[in-house]
């Protein structure tokens, strides 16, 4: 398996994995919306390939106070791999050496399996209006 930056044709294969994974927003997961978010943020969505295949992506929202992760999806058959947490911990990389000393997500309510998964990551959840992760990482 490979992490690598999204590129424009990767969409069609980034679109039915948010999609499978209920993620998928009309409005903001376009292809002109995607190309624009890399142009100006480059390394900001990233690719899990596995035999050419586009199998898994997030999304990265740096900032220097405090990045964000958003749409971590792995294709259905590929899920329970580890794809997901290779690409948590790319981001992670990513967000460490932009200078960002915190990154944060959020997850839907009432997804135990969610909550799981980011706390073994070494997130806590906040008690917020939605469930909110956050994870102080090393400088």
């Amino acid at each position: 398996m490979d992490i690598r930056d999204y590129k424009d044709s990767d969409y069609s294969e980034v679109a039915a994995i948010l999609k499978e994974a209920t993620l998928f927003s009309q409005k903001l997961d376009t292809v002109h919306n995607l190309h624009e978010k890399i142009t100006h943020s480059p390394g900001s969505i990233l690719v899990a390939e596995v035999e050419g295949r586009v199998v898994g992506t997030i999304y990265i929202i740096f900032d220097r106070w405090q990045s964000l992760i958003h749409h971590l999806a792995v294709k259905e058959e590929y899920r329970k791999q580890g794809i997901g947490t290779q690409l948590m911990k790319e981001a992670e990389i990513r967000i460490e050496n932009f200078g960002s000393p915190r990154v944060s997500g959020t997850i839907r309510e009432n997804s135990p399996h969610l909550e799981k998964y980011y706390t073994e990551l070494g997130y806590r959840l906040a008690p917020i209006m939605h469930r909110y992760v956050h994870k102080e990482l090393k400088q």
